[in-house]
């Protein structure tokens, strides 16, 4: 793949994320997204130790892109889905 696809795929990764984190209880049923969530940090799990660095830094350089609130939460996004050791 080549890296304007994997950044373009990375970005829309991180904003279905943070849609789903931000959005009103009312409007998002919470047990679909706590499972949406460990479905996708299952499929993280399978990156190899460069695959998960290279998206940890990828992450890390989009959070620059949103407001401070939201960039702190982006930032934490390789914790929340185990990608740190």
């Amino acid at each position: 793949m080549s890296q304007t696809l994997n950044k373009i795929l990375i970005k829309g990764l991180i904003d279905m994320i943070v849609f789903i984190e931000f959005s009103e209880d009312d409007s998002l049923d919470e047990d679909s997204s706590v499972q949406l969530f460990e479905g996708l940090s299952f499929e993280l799990q399978k990156l190899s130790p460069q695959e998960k660095s290279s998206l940890i830094d990828e992450i890390q350089i989009l959070s620059n892109v949103y407001d401070a609130d939201v960039a702190d939460f982006v930032r934490s996004i390789p914790e929340m889905f185990g990608l740190i050791n």
